[in-house]
């Protein structure tokens, strides 16, 4: 990574980016570039997303300084909190829910289950995990106060509670945690792995989301694939490039499932730069040929990952 920085003009002010040399996962130099992209919800310039010939991971560059990434989400406004009322707002909660009831159901674990989830954003995940009686939720985000579809929730009901990074406590403990749509969005995964990997119980779950850099729309869609995401995310992971991360850091992978999700409004959006207000129903209605085109080329707009915290308790992920 070079220490050569510019500030971004337009957007933001100063934000600043790092123009990097290597890949910041292995440190390899050689690359293939997959997409020439662009910022378009913040417009802070043009940015490559470029996979590493080594580990296989895609990352985009230049990358927003560190320090400085935070000014895209403290106003909650931008599409990582999506403010859905009505009906899409119940279709989606019942649809989470029942993807949560999915997943844990299927997990050897004895209740009741104490669940972390790690960068809840809208609090709409962690709303539904705490339908479930059984299932003690913590949800955690930066923001020092929960996000408002929480707050309520928080105030009535005994086991959902809101924490920021800053005050998790180390010497918690969790049998499960779900760290969806995050991974990408870290500058460093391999260190949050690590602290995550601290905070399983012996033997826990750490289920992992991310959008799948691979699928059929991003190779048809090209800079306007709405999941690249340009600069918010730091890394675009396919099936293979992030097991190998994830079991690096500690952890053995158990399954990796083929998820699907409503892109196709914002990146016709990015495509014709024409907005809507209906982003939520054109989503409903274009989700079937989503998961169609998906699944007639094998391939996913989301992956997850459930991977299992490692047995050996003197292994030290970063030792090297």
């Amino acid at each position: 990574m070079t220490t050569k920085q510019s500030a971004i003009h337009g957007g933001f002010d100063s934000i600043r980016k790092i123009n990097l040399t290597a890949c910041p996962i292995c440190g390899n130099e050689t690359y293939g570039v997959l997409v020439n992209g662009k910022d378009f919800e913040f417009h802070t310039g043009e940015y490559k997303v470029q996979r590493c010939n080594s580990c296989h991971v895609s990352y985009t560059n230049p990358a927003i300084n560190e320090r400085e990434i935070y000014k895209f989400y403290e106003d909650r406004n931008t599409p990582d909190f999506p403010n859905s009322t009505g009906i899409i707002h119940i279709l989606r909660q019942w649809y989470l829910a029942r993807n949560a009831r999915n997943i844990l159901a299927n997990l050897p674990i004895s209740k009741p289950i104490r669940i972390m989830d790690y960068g809840c954003g809208d609090g709409a995940y962690s709303l539904a995990l705490s339908t479930i009686n059984e299932y003690k939720v913590v949800a955690v985000d930066f923001h020092p106060s929960p996000p408002p579809l929480l707050a309520n929730s928080i105030k009535e009901a005994s086991n959902i509670e809101y924490k920021s990074y800053q005050s998790l406590n180390e010497l918690e403990i969790f049998d499960v945690i779900f760290c969806r749509q995050v991974l990408e969005h870290i500058p460093n995964p391999r260190q949050l792995l690590s602290q995550l990997h601290n905070f399983l119980s012996i033997s826990g779950f750490l289920i992992i989301e991310v959008p799948n850099i691979d699928s059929f729309w991003r190779k048809l869609l090209g800079k306007y694939y709405y999941t690249l995401y340009l600069p918010q995310h730091f890394y675009h992971f396919n099936a293979s490039s992030l097991a190998h991360l994830v079991e690096n850091e500690g952890f053995t992978v158990r399954k990796i499932n083929k998820l699907h999700t409503p892109i196709l409004p914002k990146s016709i959006q990015y495509l014709t730069g024409i907005k809507s207000e209906n982003i939520g129903f054109i989503g409903l209605l274009t989700f079937p040929l989503t998961i169609v085109m998906d699944v007639f080329f094998s391939e996913s707009t989301t992956l997850s990952i459930i991977c299992q915290r490692n047995l050996l308790n003197n292994f030290h992920p970063n030792s090297d």
